[in-house]
């Protein structure tokens, strides 16, 4: 796995995880009983489904910035 992809999937656990976080109220949303929490699994995929979609409509809008604005270095401060 590339490091881009590492860092990509990074980048997915954390707004995963600050979409999840605001619905796990109590300490059985977060931990669940022995045989996990069907209603918390639920909420942690609903959370990288969406994670996942913002980080395409991240990598669309940055694609169409580039293909408007030209190519542009990475050193180059962009506002």
């Amino acid at each position: 796995m590339s490091r881009m992809d590492e860092g990509r999937k990074r980048v997915l656990a954390i707004v995963a995880g600050i979409l999840v976080a605001r619905h796990l109220n109590t300490a059985d949303d977060l931990f669940g009983g022995p045989q996990g929490s069907p209603r918390t699994d639920a909420m942690i995929a609903a959370a990288v489904q969406w994670a996942d979609r913002i980080m395409r409509k991240i990598d669309t809008g940055v694609r169409e910035m580039k293909q408007s604005h030209g190519s542009f270095d990475r050193g180059s401060d962009i506002s």
